[in-house]
C-alpha cells in the first residue's frame, strides 16, 4: 500500500520496517494537510486543501474505510457510536456461530419471561411481550462499553486506542498528530513495535524543525522552503 500527497513529490510506500513520520516545519502546510486527513479520514469531501490518495495493487482504495484520524488522544471517545456498534456486532456474532452459547441465551430470556408472569398471575388481565430478545438489544438495555481510566498515561491511551482498532477491525491506517508532544523516545519505540505487532500502519503527523529519526522512524520532513527529506534510522 502507498500514500501519494498531491503536493508532495514523495510518495510513502509502506513497510513493515518503519513507522512514517511526516513532519513539515510551514505551519500553514502543517494545518492543511491535518485538516484534509481530518476531513477525508471522516468522509467529509469539501474544504480539503491537500489532495491525499491511497493504492494498493493498482487500486485507489476508500480512505474513509481504511484511515482512522485521532488529533486529541487525551479525549478519545472509547464508547463514540462507531466503536459501539463494532462491539455489540463482536458480541452478535460470536452467539451467532455458537448455537449452544445462543440457545442458552434464550433460554435463560425466556426464564425471565417466566418469573415476570409468575409474578402478573394474580392481576386479572392478560400479558404479551417477546419471546425472544435480539443479542443488540439485550446489549443495549445493559449498557455494555469498554470502560475508561482516568488515571492511564498517554501511552497506555494510544497502546488501547490499538487494540481496539485491531479487535474491531476499525481501520488499516492510523493517523496521530504531535505525539511527539506527549512521548519520550523509549515510549515512542514501544508504540512503534506495538502497532507493527497488531498490523496497523501507524502514521504521525508532526510539526517543526528537522530531527533525527529515532529506531523503527521513517521520516519525512518538508522544510519551510518546502524541499522534502526522507530520513532514516539505519
Amino acid at each position: 500500500m502507498k500514500m501519494r500527497i498531491f503536493s508532495f513529490e514523495t510518495e510513502l510506500c509502506f513497510t513493515d520496517d518503519f513507522v512514517d513520520v511526516i513532519q513539515v516545519e510551514n505551519h500553514k502546510l502543517f494545518g492543511n494537510l491535518v485538516n484534509s486527513i481530518y476531513k477525508m479520514s471522516n468522509g467529509v469531501e469539501e474544504g480539503i486543501q491537500e489532495q491525499i490518495v491511497l493504492e494498493e495493487d493498482g487500486k485507489t482504495l476508500n480512505f474513509s474505510k481504511e484511515t482512522m484520524f485521532i488529533m486529541d488522544f487525551m479525549k478519545f471517545d472509547f464508547n463514540q457510536r462507531k466503536i459501539q456498534n463494532a462491539l455489540y456486532r463482536y458480541v452478535e456474532e460470536v452467539y451467532n456461530l455458537e448455537y449452544e452459547r445462543f440457545d442458552s441465551f434464550q433460554t435463560s430470556f425466556y426464564n425471565l419471561n417466566l418469573d415476570m408472569f409468575d409474578i402478573l398471575v394474580e392481576l386479572p388481565f392478560e400479558y404479551e411481550c417477546k419471546e425472544n430478545i435480539e443479542v443488540q438489544d439485550y446489549l443495549k438495555m445493559i449498557g455494555l462499553k469498554i470502560k475508561q481510566h482516568g488515571e492511564q498515561t498517554v501511552l497506555e491511551r494510544l497502546l488501547l486506542i490499538m487494540d481496539v482498532i485491531h479487535y474491531f477491525r476499525l481501520a488499516r491506517i492510523l493517523f496521530l498528530a504531535n505525539v511527539k508532544t506527549f512521548l519520550e523516545n523509549e515510549e515512542l519505540i514501544e508504540l512503534y513495535k506495538y502497532s507493527k505487532y497488531k498490523k496497523i500502519t501507524l502514521i504521525l503527523l508532526e510539526s517543526g524543525s528537522e530531527i533525527e529519526p529515532i529506531n523503527y522512524e521513517r521520516i519525512l520532513f518538508i522544510d519551510s522552503d518546502y524541499d522534502e527529506i526522507l530520513l532514516y534510522n539505519n
